[in-house]
């Protein structure tokens, strides 16, 4: 199965993809100090996940994917502001993708309670109809196939 991938850093055709690098990241403690709140709402999405859903892959020990250009283009944009490469990636056959609504992750100001519910939405992979936020998090083996984009060298 083909996905993409946005990486900070140039990665090799052919070279698999480090499974757990978000999750080793965001417990870093300068990680930690310069975004409290990210740091608390995964830590919130993780307890929901091995309470109610254990089956689901843990975003901590996860690759993330999209299966399509078309949405890895729009997070390249809005999210890394162009500063990210893009890659095509084939999933290999232990490589399950788990399809989750991004825009259920943002929770800045939203009370506990609200939280609670978009992670429950979340890992029952609730969706908008038509999303063009929709992220794979998988925790098999994906390998790079070819850069498709570069950083942009404009900014």
């Amino acid at each position: 199965m083909l996905m993409y991938h946005l990486s900070k850093r140039e990665i090799r055709a052919g070279s698999q993809l480090t499974r757990g690098v978000y999750g080793e990241r965001i417990r870093r403690d300068d990680f930690l100090k310069a975004a409290y709140g990210s740091y608390l709402k995964e830590e919130i999405f993780e307890d929901i996940r091995q309470r109610y859903y254990p089956d689901a892959p843990s975003r901590f020990k996860a690759v993330f994917l999209f299966a399509d250009l078309t949405t890895a283009k729009a997070f390249w944009a809005n999210q890394d502001h162009y500063q990210s490469y893009i890659y095509s990636v084939r999933l290999a056959e232990d490589a399950q993708p788990f399809l989750a609504e991004m825009e259920l992750l943002r929770t800045d100001g939203l009370p506990y309670s609200d939280i609670l519910e978009r992670a429950h939405a979340y890992w029952q992979q609730k969706q908008q109809p038509e999303s063009m936020s929709l992220e794979a998090i998988c925790t098999g083996t994906v390998l790079v196939e070819e850069l498709i984009l570069p950083p942009s060298s404009i900014l």
